[in-house]
């Protein structure tokens, strides 16, 4: 019987394989965990680099006016200037405005320039509720 050449060359590759003594093995395979740790540490580092430019250096004060990256599909709530009510954690706010009381984490938060206004849309809800959106425009 005749072995295709593809299956005798990898036979023959983990023969040589088995043939070294333990000391070379032991060498080889502590190469390689070295070669592993080594990657792991450079993930780690480009990781760590992506997770620090989300750090905020900036954390609003209660009752200072913020902006919110609120987008959810199809949502009757007021987007714009929100106040900054209470601290729920070091990092998760409550923010009041006058449709809604919700919470929020700070990295989706951002200061208000000065020189912002803001101005409701001429749309009136029939239902009786404050409009669903505000324009925040730059004076």
């Amino acid at each position: 019987m005749v072995m295709p050449k593809a299956t005798e060359e990898r036979a023959q590759i983990t023969y040589s394989f088995i043939q070294k003594s333990s000391k070379a093995r032991a060498y080889k395979l502590q190469g390689i965990i070295n070669l592993a740790h080594r990657n792991m540490e450079q993930c780690t580092q480009e990781q760590r680099h992506h997770c620090n430019l989300r750090r905020r250096k900036w954390k609003p004060q209660t009752g200072e006016i913020a902006t919110d990256q609120f987008a959810a599909k199809l949502a009757l709530r007021c987007v714009g200037l929100h106040t900054v009510n209470s601290y729920v954690s070091p990092v998760i706010v409550t923010l009041k405005d006058d449709c809604t009381n919700r919470t929020t984490h700070i990295f989706d938060l951002n200061p208000v320039k000065a020189g912002t206004t803001t101005s409701t849309h001429s749309f009136q809800n029939p239902l009786g509720r404050p409009p669903f959106f505000i324009l925040v425009k730059k004076t």
